[in-house]
């Protein structure tokens, strides 16, 4: 360039570079806002994906203890049935025992003895069956939920 000698090229010289220094900082500024940006978006996804990921381990735990507490009860349960049917059995042999004192003549007793055999027979009968449903349905939830969770493995 030429020698610089007069003011107005001075001035002229002075507005270009700060125009020029103006237009790249707002170029920077710019730039700069979006990268701060992507790192936003980026940071909120982190962010998402790890929300995503403690609520599925939550969920996971939650059927984990579900499951359990169903076993829990189911086991509770059936100790409480037994419990009844063994109070029903002495029940019925205090009783059988009650009668034979009481009673002298045979007929009667043989009767008696009839009768709680067949009361047996049908408690058996429906505790066979109450445990068969359990069963079942039981089976049917853990194979449910065993679906489910590979699912969400492969997901």
């Amino acid at each position: 360039m030429m020698m610089i000698t007069t003011q107005t090229t001075n001035m002229l010289l002075l507005l270009m570079v700060t125009i020029i220094t103006m237009i790249m900082m707002m170029v920077m500024m710019l730039m700069m806002m979006m990268m701060m940006m992507m790192m936003m978006m980026t940071m909120m996804m982190m962010m998402m994906m790890m929300m995503m990921m403690m609520m599925m381990m939550m969920m996971m735990m939650m059927m984990m203890l579900m499951m359990m507490m169903m076993f829990i009860m189911m086991m509770m349960m059936m100790m409480m049935m037994m419990m009844m049917v063994m109070m029903m059995l002495m029940m019925m042999m205090m009783m059988m025992m009650m009668m034979m004192m009481m009673t002298t003549t045979t007929t009667t007793t043989m009767m008696m003895m009839m009768v709680v055999v067949v009361l047996l027979m049908m408690m058996m009968l429906l505790m066979m069956m109450m445990m068969m449903r359990r069963r079942r349905r039981r089976r049917r939830r853990r194979r449910r939920r065993r679906r489910r969770r590979r699912r969400i493995v492969q997901m």
